[in-house]
């Protein structure tokens, strides 16, 4: 009878699980398009797990099965059906990338070849050093079993090249490299999903063959022209031990950084600054956004009838593309940008530029023009930071409205923590004036707009 006793009240005692899911469902009830972009890359996982490709079959079938929970969801047939919706849609969205990117990839090392191929990039690494993607138009030589599309190769020595040049030159030729060890990173995977299928390098001596006179690659070879003018400008004023990161800072070229420098930014874990992405873009276009608008409201005319701070965001636009032209668009600027220009539109359309739903808007946008970022660092990083700084803005401006939010854990002990350093120990006790601000025109117009 002690025994039953004690089983009963231990039942009792035991936490109920499912009432505990329960409510936090119920927490998180209206929130499901924040959690939408997890669902995604969920899917984008199970793509990549994979062990090999899936066969036509197999990608029609899903492809139905899409179908029919795209109409059950249309129906409103519960919560499940949109989760297996937004995962099969993400596996669907990394399977057309794959076809869409596919190109020739070279399967064993050569021998001495010798290719004539078209500059699409060229980027220093050193300064005798650099690395140029070229798209291959001929390749001859020893064991060539297939042309590579692009092919990305290493050089030595001072010769720069330009977007758009026509080459021929001596080399040899590489797959593209494996992880180093079993589930690290695959850079031959990024470099396959940039197009190229193939590595190695240059050597002997490059014979230029003429030029290609596509529109796209004309701007490129005058982008670059502008970027090494203001890389000569820079390097002109600034000392040596300076200048490079300088101009890698402004113009994503890293390669005339002394070598000590880099071993320091790598060594103290700071290299990743160097790589322009939301810091960088944030700066640019962020102070561009606040000159244009601080500039606007000394008149009192324009702060008063005219939506100055639409007009700010569309410089910092405007700034914001302006730049990533500038540092090249690698694939890291290219998101930092869409992630600042929904933050922009958000002003444009009378919407909290800084929520957890315009981040989740950013990462849907990038999860289905670039699938594979769903595997890389840089993105999660990116985001997890990015929604936790959002996260923590919300509970502060809850508790600046003098609203009361329901506290958890990490809640409680932040908000301890500034407690701690507050003049008051209270919101509610907080002066009036607290909420005052300074009556100026440029104080007025710096507010949101209705």
């Amino acid at each position: 009878m002690a025994d039953w006793v004690q089983d009963v009240v231990a039942e009792k005692e035991r936490p109920d699980w499912r009432a505990w899911a329960k409510s936090v469902l119920v927490r998180q009830s209206g929130t499901f398009f924040l959690w939408s972009p997890v669902c995604l890359m969920v899917g984008i996982w199970g793509y990549f797990a994979l062990p090999r490709e899936p066969s036509s079959w197999t990608f029609a079938a899903l492809l139905l099965l899409l179908a029919l929970l795209i109409w059950l969801v249309r129906l409103r047939r519960g919560l499940v059906a949109t989760i297996l919706l937004l995962g099969l849609l993400g596996f669907s969205l990394a399977k057309l990338r794959t076809e869409w990117v596919a190109n020739p990839a070279i399967r064993a090392p050569t021998g001495e070849v010798m290719l004539t191929g078209v500059v699409e990039d060229f980027e220093l690494r050193g300064p005798k050093r650099a690395a140029v993607v070229l798209r291959i138009l001929v390749l001859e030589g020893k064991g060539v079993t297939r042309l590579p599309s692009l092919a990305r190769l290493t050089l030595s020595g001072t010769t720069r090249l330009r977007p758009g040049q026509v080459i021929k030159a001596k080399a040899q030729l590489f797959p593209l490299p494996s992880p180093v060890i079993p589930g690290g990173y695959d850079h031959g995977r990024t470099l396959w999903f940039q197009g190229i299928g193939a590595t190695g390098r240059l050597y002997g001596n490059i014979t230029s063959e003429g030029s290609d006179a596509s529109w796209r690659l004309r701007f490129k070879a005058a982008v670059q022209d502008l970027r090494d003018a203001i890389g000569e400008r820079i390097r002109a004023v600034i000392p040596p031990e300076r200048s490079g990161v300088a101009e890698a800072l402004i113009t994503g070229e890293r390669g005339s950084i002394p070598r000590e420098v880099n071993d320091s930014l790598q060594t103290s874990g700071l290299a990743h600054i160097l790589s322009i992405s939301g810091l960088h873009m944030t700066l640019v276009a962020g102070m561009c956004f606040w000159l244009v608008r601080a500039v606007l409201a000394l008149s009192p005319a324009l702060a008063t009838s005219y939506p100055i701070k639409k007009w700010a965001a569309v410089a910092g636009l405007a700034m914001g593309f302006a730049y990533m032209i500038l540092a090249d668009a690698s694939v890291a600027t290219q998101r930092s940008y869409i992630m600042l220009a929904v933050m922009f539109i958000a002003i444009l359309c009378d919407r909290p530029a800084l929520s957890l739903r315009n981040l989740a808007i950013a990462a849907l946008i990038i999860l289905v023009a670039f699938p594979e970022a769903a595997l890389s660092a840089s993105f999660q990083m990116s985001f997890l930071a990015v929604m936790g700084i959002l996260a923590f803005h919300e509970v502060w401006s809850k508790w600046l409205k003098e609203e009361e939010p329901a506290y958890g854990p990490v809640g409680r002990l932040w908000r301890w923590g500034i407690m701690a350093f507050w003049p008051w120990p209270s919101p509610r006790s907080r002066p009036a004036a607290f909420h005052r601000s300074p009556p100026s025109i440029i104080s007025a117009a710096l507010r949101p707009m209705g």
